[in-house]
Formats: structure tokens, C-alpha cells, sequence
């Protein structure tokens, strides 16, 4: 976990230009990246240690900041190591 929390910034989809991530952002990555999230447990519990809440729809704006940027960096950590 470590390494993600040193790189944050060049993962992270808000800039300046751009809008806040949104459930559908998150969704759509996770969608891209072949990963399940609709009532999947093993998302949710993901999630739920990054932000301490399970549910999309019950996060912030940043906790949904948070959710994108770790689905982007495993998703640069897997192009890595391939």
C-alpha cells in the first residue's frame, strides 16, 4: 500500500480541467479493467479498506477520488508486469 500512497498524485483523474470522479467513473475503470463490482464482495471489501465504506453510492467525492486512483495504479502495476 505503500507505493500508492507515494504516487497518488500521477493516478489521480482530478485536475484542474477536469470534473470529480463519479460512481460512474469508477465504474466504467473497473468495467475497462475487467474487474467485477456490482454485490461483488471481493470489490467491496476493496473498497472498504481504502475508504471504510463499502457501497459506490454512500462515498464522497474524494473517497470516489481514492477508489479511481488505486483501480488505476493496479491497473499500471499490471501493465508493468506483464
Amino acid at each position: 500500500m505503500k507505493p500508492l500512497l507515494e504516487n497518488w498524485r500521477k493516478y489521480l483523474k482530478e485536475t484542474s480541467q477536469d470534473k470529480p470522479v463519479s460512481i460512474k467513473d469508477v465504474h466504467e475503470l473497473a468495467d475497462a479493467l475487467n474487474i467485477p463490482w456490482d454485490d461483488d464482495a471481493e470489490f467491496m471489501s476493496f473498497t472498504k479498506k481504502l475508504t471504510g465504506e463499502s457501497h459506490l453510492d454512500k462515498m464522497t467525492g474524494d473517497e470516489l477520488s481514492v477508489v479511481y486512483t488505486a483501480l488505476n495504479y493496479l491497473n499500471q502495476e499490471e501493465t508493468k508486469n506483464e
